[in-house]
């Protein structure tokens, strides 16, 4: 893998904002990885707008379509509560969501589940929610928990115009927190792009940021593709 101060193996994929595709990209890494022969296991930490899921008893579990998404990618058999230890039924920030709840976040709970999946598999895809200054408890954002883990991040931005500005500030923000940042995935995720904001972004985006863009992933047509995000997996573990 890139050279990093970090201490584990995986990356934690976060976003310039929300609806950037972070889970199609963390999915798309996940089956390019698995391509390549690694053993993948998979997080998301924290999940809100979940869905209830009947329960034999009557009851029912919330579950995350983000989650379910990335654990069908692994194929792992790991079990909810560590994939996706954290999950609240309304789809707001995690603080605002905890707090209507009448729940606070553990961090301890998080950390946890992410250490037991650490010693299950060679190489961890984490997804956050939101980006790294989305608020967990008051004094806990996303990028304490990206320094708690030990992860390089790969930042999801969108293709055009707003994207310069977005995704500078999430890189700058992440290098001076000492966060390692091996690259960008720029992704189409509503629709192809065709602007010339655009066209023009990645060079600008390299050379403002000082760290590759690792691939352009397409408005994808087959999310299940294995190839959807492997050019980008190869430059990660510097076989490109």
């Amino acid at each position: 893998m890139a050279s990093s101060t970090q201490t584990k193996a995986g990356v934690f994929v976060t976003g310039t904002d929300t609806g950037v595709g972070k889970t199609v990209v963390a999915a798309g890494l996940v089956r390019g990885f698995r391509m390549m022969g690694m053993d993948v296991g998979v997080m998301k930490p924290i999940a809100a707008g979940c869905y209830r899921s009947p329960r034999a008893d009557g009851g029912f579990e919330l579950r995350s379509e983000d989650a379910d998404w990335l654990v069908e990618a692994a194929q792992t058999g790991d079990g909810l509560e560590l994939v996706c230890p954290v999950r609240f039924e309304l789809p707001l920030a995690p603080l605002t969501a905890a707090r209507l709840a009448a729940h606070q976040v553990s961090i301890e709970q998080i950390l946890r589940a992410y250490e037991t999946l650490h010693e299950r598999h060679e190489f961890l895809v984490v997804e956050g929610v939101g980006g790294l200054m989305a608020p967990i408890r008051q004094d806990y954002f996303v990028a304490d928990m990206i320094k708690d883990m030990k992860l390089p991040a790969v930042v999801v931005a969108r293709p055009g115009l707003g994207t310069l500005n977005h995704t500078i500030l999430t890189v700058k923000y992440a290098k001076s927190r000492g966060i390692s940042v091996l690259g960008i995935i720029v992704n189409h995720a509503e629709q192809q792009d065709r602007s010339q904001a655009a066209e023009t972004n990645v060079p600008i985006l390299e050379e403002c940021c000082g760290i590759p863009v690792l691939q352009v992933v397409p408005h994808a047509t087959r999310l299940k593709d294995p190839n959807l995000c492997l050019e980008a997996c190869r430059k990660i573990l510097g076989k490109d």
